[in-house]
């Protein structure tokens, strides 16, 4: 794929002295890029929203990517940015195709952290404890094959153990209490447990955080753990309406759902938030969903469907959630 003097090119770019013939392919080589990390890294397949086809999964990838060719208030694209900020210096082709995989990857990373932290407010809290926990108690953070993994500051970058999920999940769930994780203290645990130079993805962390946190609050499916102080009712109507909101601002005026889809989700999410209130749900999404479809098949709702209404359902428990810790229960 990248048999062309890019070294030559990044630099034409920086000097202002490109054609646009060299910037165009510099754009098409980088989505290229991105499009094989998006078809082959599983945490694309886990996306708030499915990636149907080739043509959604291109239009993901120029997205993630079109950030770096928006020139800043300098007039500099950040690419060029990047490219004149490398250490050690890119002096050679090999070097020059090292940086685009990574700055590739890396805008990747971000781009998806940035839809995570859209469609999901508690992952966004999260995130943001977490890096205020790092930058406290001087830990590093470092990409390493499409993953952010965070490490001890004085660590062995090149002798890393990467803790795997399953490791993960056998440390105890006090050590991911939501918004008081610390990650010195993980980083403790995994020593002791015999991790010379532990290096946590961060995601793994994030996600075990959540898990802990609606295993917490979320006694069943239903709110029945919602006090009788708390007006149950108006907390459930306030996450619904905030979840319409979602709909029509990032699926609907985005143009990922027509006015017809946008009426259905909105009325399977009312359905859904009504069972809930009543501790009821239990009739399963397809279900939900088919009254207001003209019934349509399992396999259609499941290929096109299912990931966005789980992911809205979600985002719809996670505002009620929110609204029942910040509560006055006095």
């Amino acid at each position: 794929m990248l048999s062309n003097d890019f070294l030559s090119i990044l630099t034409k770019i920086s000097q202002k002295k490109h054609k646009t013939s060299e910037f165009n392919l510099l754009v098409e080589t980088l989505c290229k890029i991105a499009i094989t990390y998006v078809k082959n890294n599983n945490r694309f397949h886990k996306l708030p929203f499915k990636l149907s086809d080739d043509t959604d999964i291109k239009s993901f990838a120029f997205e993630a990517v079109s950030y770096l060719f928006i020139k800043n208030t300098n007039g500099d694209y950040p690419i060029c940015v990047s490219f004149s900020n490398w250490e050690p210096k890119i002096t050679n082709e090999n070097e020059t195709k090292f940086f685009l995989n990574k700055i590739t990857a890396s805008r990747l990373d971000q781009h998806l952290i940035q839809i995570y932290k859209e469609h999901d407010p508690l992952y966004s809290k999260i995130l943001d404890s977490l890096n205020y926990s790092i930058k406290k108690d001087n830990l590093l953070k470092v990409k390493f094959l499409g993953q952010t993994l965070v490490l001890r500051r004085n660590s062995n970058n090149e002798n890393k153990q990467i803790i795997a999920k399953d490791v993960c999940n056998e440390i105890p769930s006090s050590y991911f209490n939501y918004p008081n994780c610390k990650l010195e203290s993980i980083f403790r645990y995994l020593e002791n447990q015999g991790y010379r130079n532990p290096a946590i993805p961060l995601n793994l962390v994030i996600n075990k955080i959540k898990h802990s946190y609606h295993n917490n609050i979320q006694k069943s499916e239903g709110f029945d753990f919602i006090e009788s102080k708390i007006d149950s009712e108006v907390i459930v109507k306030e996450g619904y309406y905030h979840t319409v909101d979602k709909i029509n601002d990032y699926y609907y005026k985005k143009g990922k759902i027509n006015k017809n889809e946008k009426i259905i989700f909105e009325k399977t999410l009312f359905d859904i938030a009504n069972d809930l209130l009543h501790n009821n749900f239990t009739f399963g999404l397809y279900n939900y969903f088919r009254i207001h479809s003209n019934d349509i098949s399992k396999t259609e709702y499941q290929n096109k469907y299912h990931n966005v209404i789980e992911y809205l359902l979600k985002f719809m428990k996670n505002r009620i959630s929110e609204l029942i810790l910040h509560t006055d229960y006095a």
